[in-house]
């Protein structure tokens, strides 16, 4: 005898032993659908008045989604809107890592994001900067011996740091804020 769904061999009560084990387990021989990836997704989330906060809240979180592991504002993004276009990626409106809340999230680029984090002060810069081995007023003193003709060994001897310290700072590479002109730093806000 077989089967009476799928022609495998009979075990009991007319099935085999696959649906018969649906049967008992889960009252129907059909097989069992769990949550959507939405469904799943979204119990995840702790709602509130502000941000909706996805998983533990500590950091980004990361969700598997459609195979991949993915941080969870993205899926967020791609559940609500759709997918996300090529050369661009999923911005925080609310500077708060773990939120999912999708009127808090909206696509930009890589250089809108550098933009937000500059205008909100989350990138340090200057002497502000953990790295920083001079204070503004060295940087802009060092910058001024350089144009007088002084070596750059010899302001990084007067000053106690490396050649590369004031290297770098005449060269651009660092301290680009000194060489910001007004109009120039309202842009890049």
């Amino acid at each position: 005898m077989t089967c009476s769904l799928c022609e495998r061999p009979h075990s009991a009560h007319g099935f085999c032993g696959m649906h018969l084990y649906r049967l008992r387990r889960f009252g129907s021989t059909d097989k069992p659908t769990g949550p959507s990836e939405s469904e799943r997704f979204w119990s995840r989330v702790k709602r509130g008045a502000g941000c909706w906060i996805y998983g533990s809240g500590a950091g980004y979180g990361r969700v598997k989604c459609r195979g991949r592991q993915e941080s969870s504002h993205r899926v967020a993004w791609i559940l609500t809107h759709g997918q996300i276009p090529d050369g661009l990626i999923v911005r925080h409106k609310c500077d708060n890592p773990p939120c999912v809340r999708p009127d808090h999230l909206l696509l930009g680029t890589y250089q809108d994001n550098t933009n937000d984090a500059k205008a909100r002060r989350r990138i340090q810069a200057g002497a502000s900067a953990p790295s920083a081995k001079l204070t503004e007023d060295q940087a802009r003193l060092a910058l001024a011996l350089r144009s007088q003709g002084l070596t750059i060994q010899a302001i990084a001897d007067l000053f106690g740091v490396c050649r590369a310290t004031i290297s770098h700072l005449c060269s651009g590479r660092n301290w680009r804020v000194l060489r910001e002109t007004p109009a120039q730093m309202a842009l890049s806000l």
